[in-house]
């Protein structure tokens, strides 16, 4: 399987500050359009934003960096989670 998402920017976003204002520490943008950003310590402990270029966003939230990242690796494998993520 060819993995057809790759770092935003070249990775250049980690460490910025993402749109739920909180210091991004993963950042993935899929070859079809889309973007995956993980975010910490903004509104919430951990936010999860998914953007679908021409369609829309959405932004889900966790409390553990354990609970993000495993939400983030779900996204990116099956397009989203086999359990509703609990929001905070």
């Amino acid at each position: 399987m060819i993995d057809m998402w790759h770092k935003m920017d070249s990775g250049n976003t980690v460490g910025t500050i993402g749109t739920e204002n909180g210091k991004i520490i993963r950042d993935e943008e899929h070859e079809n359009g889309a973007r995956l950003t993980l975010e910490k310590d903004g509104h919430h402990p951990y936010a999860i934003t998914i953007g679908v270029y021409g369609l829309g966003v959405f932004t889900t939230f966790f409390s553990t960096e354990e609970e993000g990242n495993t939400g983030f690796d779900a996204i990116k494998k099956e397009g989203g989670w086999k359990e509703k993520p609990v929001n905070i």
